[in-house]
This record gives structure tokens, C-alpha cells and sequence, in this order.
């Protein structure tokens, strides 16, 4: 695969990834609105917005910290209670992707060395790129549990939608 066409590929598959996230951020800012920050017991007291949070710390850690070697803020230690702070959170994770896209989409394969939780890593930008997603896709999951808890029928966030 050439590089263009390897850069092509992650930043189409990221664009698939945040319409998914679009259709998940509209749904709990029009139904949900400020349910989204209430705890819930049966996730150790997370809110959704807190996972989203988690979410948006995950590509700061992994994208911006481990991968391009910034020191910037991973969000665990935030009280966030708006929406405009997460959708401003996760425009930042958009747009280290796209640095992330731009520095290594050209070799996939590329082996990418740092220190997490004091143990040397080693892993490939396919899998630090794949990962981030998987998260995200997981954690989406149980945020679409988190609301029928709180009583609200979520929709299909899925890529493909019907």
C-alpha cells in the first residue's frame, strides 16, 4: 500500500469514527442534557460525561503524549459539567489525529517507543491508531448502556446506521 493511500485510509476511517461520535454527542445533549454528568453506581460512579471525558483523555494520552511526544493535559482530574468543554475536548483529539495521520500515515508499521506506568513500550502506529478507536467504540458502548439506566432509549451510533 502506498503511503498516500495508507494516510487516506486512517483519515476516512476517522471520519467514519467521528460521525459516529456526532450522532452520540447530539443524542445526549438533546435528550440527556444535564443527566449526562449524573454518576451512575453500576460504573463506579462514572457519568457518561465523564466517560466521554475518558474518552478525550485516551486520545490526549496515547495520540499527543505517548506517540508525539507533547506534554499535554489528559483530562482525568477534570469536573467537566458542559457540553461546549467536551465537544472543545474532542475537536483537540480531532486534530491530533490528524497531526498523528500526517506524521506517521505513511508507515503504519512504524515501531513507537515510550514509558507507560514505568514499563517500556513498544507498539506500531497501526496499533496506537487502532486502539484509540477500539477504546473510544467500547466506552461508546457502555455510555449507550449508561442511558437506557437513566431511562432514554439511545440510538444506533453504529458506523453503518440503519
Amino acid at each position: 500500500m502506498t503511503s498516500i493511500l495508507a494516510k487516506e485510509l486512517l483519515r476516512q476511517q476517522y471520519v467514519l469514527v467521528k460521525s459516529s461520535r456526532t450522532v452520540v454527542l447530539d443524542f445526549l445533549e438533546t435528550q440527556l442534557k444535564e443527566e449526562v454528568f449524573s454518576p451512575l453506581d453500576q460504573f463506579n460512579g462514572f457519568s457518561p460525561g465523564k466517560m466521554l471525558l475518558h474518552i478525550a483523555g485516551v486520545y490526549c494520552h496515547w495520540i499527543g503524549n505517548f506517540s508525539l511526544k507533547l506534554n499535554i493535559d489528559t483530562y482525568q482530574d477534570y469536573n467537566v459539567s458542559s457540553f461546549r468543554v467536551l465537544r472543545t475536548l474532542f475537536e483537540k483529539a480531532d486534530s491530533l489525529i490528524l497531526t498523528y495521520i500526517d506524521e506517521f500515515g505513511n508507515n503504519p508499521n512504524q515501531v513507537i517507543s515510550g514509558i507507560i506506568s514505568g514499563k517500556k513500550m513498544e507498539v506500531t502506529t497501526l496499533e496506537v491508531f487502532t486502539h484509540v478507536l477500539t477504546h473510544e467504540f467500547h466506552h461508546k458502548g457502555q455510555i449507550m448502556i449508561m442511558c437506557r439506566l437513566l431511562g432514554h432509549t439511545p440510538p444506533d451510533t453504529d458506523i453503518i446506521r440503519f
